[in-house]
């Protein structure tokens, strides 16, 4: 049971995109030239397509949306520094989980410039290697920062169980 918690993370996150709106898959456009309002608009286009890659349960690819010192945050564990460190972490549910069904909605988005504040409220069911669902709620709190190709990476994100009622 604690691998199948230890996945919460991985498919929670795949709900992340709010509204039904399709993932993007293409490169994020230059925020630097836009205007300022649309950088939310990035901001969720960059957890759209975050969305997309953890619902393949994608070990590289999700890797990749985070900054080189990117932190991933998981209850009762150290943080994951790093890409490596995060995929590494990853890899054992890559072809393993199945995600049933995810949703998170998205409660607060701030954006300063290059860094983007995201919190929010999550409800994920999955299976690992085709055992029983488990079911996981909780919060989330997401940084972002535009890296140097102005794409938006995740610096951090903090997943929290919710306590079982």
């Amino acid at each position: 049971m604690r691998r199948l918690g230890a996945m919460f993370l991985v498919a929670a996150v795949a709900g992340c995109a709010g509204g039904g709106r399709p993932a993007s898959s293409g490169p994020a456009p230059s925020a630097r030239a836009a205007p300022e309002g649309s950088a939310a608009a990035e901001v969720s286009a960059a957890m759209g397509h975050y969305v997309a890659l953890t619902r393949r349960v994608d070990s590289d690819s999700v890797a990749a949306m985070y900054t080189a010192d990117g932190e991933l945050l998981e209850p009762r564990m150290a943080p994951l520094r790093g890409r490596e460190a995060i995929r590494r972490f990853l890899a054992p549910f890559d072809a393993r989980t199945v995600v049933d069904t995810a949703a998170f909605r998205t409660t607060s988005l701030d954006v300063y410039g290059d860094v983007a504040y995201q919190w929010g409220t999550y409800h994920q069911v999955a299976r690992l290697d085709g055992g029983p669902p488990g079911t996981f709620d909780g919060r989330f709190a997401a940084q972002w920062r535009r890296d140097t190709d102005g794409r938006w990476r995740l610096a951090r994100l903090l997943m929290q169980v919710a306590p079982a009622s």
